[in-house]
């Protein structure tokens, strides 16, 4: 399979259209400041909707890039719900921030940014795009800890955060290692095939 078939992108549309809002109001907040923050907190809103309107429904089973993006009913339902979730987050904690006078543009745009990770682990068939979308999601999430510049509180949520995601991190890498020397691939149907018939080999009275 070519890597750069379009086809390769079916099943990763929403992802991508989110990556390119994200840019978009990520310079609109720079050029804008935070007086655009209201704007772009009210188009990330939209942008998840048009987001969750762009996911396949019609029960297709999806892959991509040579089965590192899969898609499939179950997946759907969860970038729905992903999407859902952090539009009602978002929708709640801007009053807070407009009344706490913390409404900087960065904080719909980092939600938004952590979402697309989100969605791409959810999307992932591999261990390589798993990492990436859990770094992808947890790295504005430790800007967010700390989203408060001025309190001694939020930057210490940020520090210690972002030691604890990045020991974790380490691990998990240690982890993913240790399984693709053992399998020798990193596609989790592969593995799963593989992890199978070990387990079918080792089963009492297996030839």
């Amino acid at each position: 399979m070519e890597l750069f078939e379009l086809s390769n992108l079916a099943p990763i549309v929403p992802e991508i259209f989110l990556a390119v809002s994200v840019l978009g109001f990520l310079i609109l907040g720079v050029y804008g400041g935070n007086k655009t923050t209201p704007l772009i907190s009210f188009g990330v809103i939209l942008v998840m909707i048009a987001a969750g309107m762009l996911i396949h429904a019609d029960g297709r089973s999806l892959s991509g890039f040579d089965g590192m993006i899969v898609s499939n009913p179950f997946i759907m339902i969860v970038k729905l719900m992903i999407l859902f979730g952090a539009g009602m987050v978002l929708m709640i904690s801007t009053e807070w921030l407009s009344r706490a006078d913390h409404g900087i543009f960065e904080y719909p745009v980092l939600i938004l940014l952590s979402v697309l990770g989100m969605l791409i682990m959810v999307s992932s068939g591999s261990l390589l795009t798993i990492y990436m979308g859990l770094e992808l999601m947890s790295l504005p999430l430790y800007v967010l800890a700390s989203i408060q510049r001025d309190s001694l509180r939020s930057t210490e949520a940020g520090l210690k955060y972002f030691v604890l995601g990045s020991l974790a991190s380490g691990m998990m890498l240690f982890g993913m290692s240790l399984i693709y020397g053992f399998s020798g691939t990193i596609s989790l149907d592969a593995m799963a095939m593989i992890f199978n018939e070990t387990a079918a080999m080792t089963e009492p009275g297996a030839p």
